[in-house]
């Protein structure tokens, strides 16, 4: 008899029942996933990378501020077994669709709802105060953290492919960390720790690091995903992309 993982045992119930709320599916077709944003797509299609295709809700700039999806992607979001999104601050027109859609609304994996900011309470502030980081892939310790909670939830739509998605789930994880390592090695940060919240999440990294990088519109416009090529290896990628904008921006700055 083969025995799931604890942690993955945790996430059964939640996978459950997104797969109650599921369109029902024909036997032998494989399940729908349907991912939000780029940068979210890249760390879904890293899990699932030979196990099946996710496919993205968010596809050009501009799109995730619309009132309304084409109807295309609304199909999309419609026969979907499992919605990855961010949240309402970054894509407009899924947060609108879920409120609209009860049964899509169980269906979706809102990401973004457990995922704060990484920072030191300011004086006098709530201990309940969690700021939403709406970009958290920007650092690479929360894409961690997100891929963390994605994998547990995919698992119960490709049971026959757990641990496939473990093996992906732990190549991903050694990948993350070596990108974020690089980072600090590069801005010379290798003791950064989070201090505090901006106001701006384009200034996050600032933060994260230290100050060991400065205000890049560059490196933020890259972190979108928009600009880069989509598949399994997509996130590293995307933030080499950002660590060299990262640096030529800096090096304009003569810092």
């Amino acid at each position: 008899m083969t025995f799931l993982p604890p942690r993955i045992l945790s996430a059964a119930c939640f996978g459950l029942a997104l797969l109650a709320s599921a369109p029902a599916l024909a036997q032998d077709d494989p399940a729908t996933v349907a991912v939000g944003l780029p940068p979210v797509h890249g760390l879904v299609t890293r899990l699932l990378d030979g196990v099946a295709t996710p496919e993205l809700v968010i596809d050009r700039p501009g799109l995730h501020g619309a009132a309304d999806l084409p109807a295309d992607k609304r199909a999309l979001l419609d026969r979907a077994d499992m919605v990855i999104w961010t949240g309402a601050g970054l894509e407009t027109p899924i947060a609108d669709a879920t409120i609209k859609s009860p049964t899509l609304a169980r269906r979706a994996l809102t990401v973004g709802d457990t995922m704060y900011v990484l920072h030191r309470p300011r004086p006098g502030a709530l201990v309940s105060e969690k700021p939403a980081d709406r970009r958290y892939w920007m650092d690479p310790r929360l894409a961690l953290t997100a891929v963390k909670r994605l994998a547990p939830a995919l698992v119960p739509l490709y049971p026959d492919n757990f641990e496939r998605i473990l093996e992906n789930e732990e190549a991903l994880v050694g990948e993350i960390k070596a990108i974020e390592a690089e980072m600090r090695q590069a801005l010379g940060a290798e003791d950064g720790t989070p201090l505090t919240a901006p106001d701006m999440d384009e200034l996050y990294l600032a933060w994260r690091f230290k100050g060991a990088v400065v205000h890049c519109p560059e490196a933020m416009a890259i972190g979108a995903g928009w600009t880069t090529e989509p598949g399994p290896d997509m996130y590293v990628r995307m933030m080499r992309r950002v660590l060299a904008a990262l640096l030529e921006c800096r090096a304009r700055a003569g810092s």
